[in-house]
């Protein structure tokens, strides 16, 4: 086991770029992810008669297999138990999420889709952000493309260069214009680098 690993898809000005991603855990639960979850579910409760009941499963310590993050802040987060024999889906953005243990749809159960904290699932966004933004450990560029074509094996590297010394020659000047400060930089380069989105998958461990 080598660790946790993902991909990173980003653009500028009709170049696009692909990382390899190195994160520090050898495997990632949802607890360090996202801090804790709880979902809904149906169990059979009861001493002298067995009944089915709803109860809130702490899914904290659940290992992610895969998670997408686009730059609108929408996900596809998959999670299993460690005995790989208990699996959840969380996606959507935007305050609309959709919930399923293994193929069936939790969200669409109107008792146990009332039991689901929508305002904790809005907050995985940000969560999954904040968590990329300060555990990847090392970044391996893998692919570039300019028009969608190599350009590597099509030796467009001077192009490549050219288009991102065009893109940053307007952002130097515009913060010139503005007053040379830290601000005003950021809020371009933002403007700048279009992150489309990140994979991490860890299925195959």
């Amino acid at each position: 086991m080598n660790g946790v690993t993902g991909e990173m898809e980003g653009s500028v000005s009709g170049l696009q770029y692909h990382y390899r991603l190195g994160f520090p855990e050898e495997s990632l639960t949802v607890e360090k992810l996202v801090g804790n979850l709880s979902l809904p579910g149906w169990t059979r409760a009861g001493i002298l008669r067995k009944e089915e009941k709803i109860k809130m499963q702490d899914l904290s310590e659940f290992l992610v297999s895969y998670l997408e993050y686009d730059s609108q802040k929408n996900i596809r987060l998959i999670i299993e138990n460690k005995k790989a024999n208990r699996k959840f889906r969380i996606e959507g953005g935007e305050f609309r999420y959709f919930v399923y243990e293994d193929n069936k749809e939790i969200t669409a159960d109107k008792e146990l889709g009332a039991f689901i904290d929508t305002e904790s699932l809005a907050k995985i966004p940000e969560r999954i952000q904040a968590y990329l933004r300060t555990n990847i450990r090392n970044y391996t560029l893998s692919k570039v493309l300019l028009d969608e074509e190599d350009a590597l094996s099509t030796n467009q590297i001077f192009d490549c260069l050219k288009v991102i010394a065009e893109q940053y020659g307007v952002i130097v000047q515009e913060c010139l214009a503005k007053g040379n400060n830290k601000g005003n930089y950021s809020a371009y380069q933002k403007q700048l680098i279009d992150i489309d989105f990140y994979v991490i998958d860890t299925s195959d461990y």
